[in-house]
């Protein structure tokens, strides 16, 4: 072996270690469980990475980046499941579709940046956390009154161009508003996000 093959070698084995390192379980995890988040929470979660500094997610850019191999901006089927490959994670290829379609909030077969950061972003390491969960939740609390109601809801989400059912905002307030008041409050909504500042991992 020439040491211009011993260098390129080096390079290939190191690439695959920082994948290995970044495409970790606890972003798989990450991306798994959000199938289960509410509209709200995934709207919450959508507005919650614009608010974000560039330093807060760098990290999970340069994943995305990785994963994004014909570097389109979104990632596909293929490309996640070759970047599963490559990290040494096995999952069934009707699995990956289903982390696909589950992130998939704009229903267009593959996942984008916002849609990839709102998946796995996470609050652990940021110490101004409250702050940041208050200036989301006043998002929503459109009129003021330090709670959210079905109403305000249905107003910041027609402010983005979207609109919700009723059905679908009985089941917003079945999961999370705890009290049964007709109203989501700080500490719902804090509640809601709370795997955005947990130490275990996802």
């Amino acid at each position: 072996m020439t040491s211009g093959d011993a260098l390129k070698t080096n390079w290939l084995s190191e690439d695959l270690y920082m994948k290995e390192r970044r495409l970790s379980e606890e972003v798989i995890d990450a991306l798994k469980n959000y199938k289960a988040s509410s509209i709200l929470k995934r709207e919450a979660l959508s507005v919650l990475v614009k608010l974000l500094s560039e330093d807060k997610i760098i990290e999970l850019k340069e994943i995305f980046k990785e994963i994004d191999i014909n570097c389109t901006g979104t990632i596909s089927v293929d490309e996640l499941k070759q970047s599963l490959k490559e990290a040494g994670i096995k999952m069934k290829t009707s699995q990956v579709r289903k982390i696909v379609q589950n992130l998939d909030y704009e229903e267009n077969g593959e996942i984008n940046y916002s849609e990839f950061l709102a998946a796995t972003i996470s609050l652990k390491d940021t110490e101004e956390a409250d702050s940041i969960l208050w200036v989301l939740f006043k998002h929503f609390d459109i009129d003021n009154s330090d709670s959210i109601t079905r109403e305000n809801i249905s107003d910041a989400l027609l402010k983005s161009g979207k609109r919700i059912s009723k059905s679908d905002l009985d089941m917003i307030f079945k999961k999370h508003d705890k009290l049964k008041a007709g109203e989501i409050s700080f500490e719902d909504f804090k509640d809601m996000l709370s795997h955005l500042s947990a130490n275990p991992e996802h």
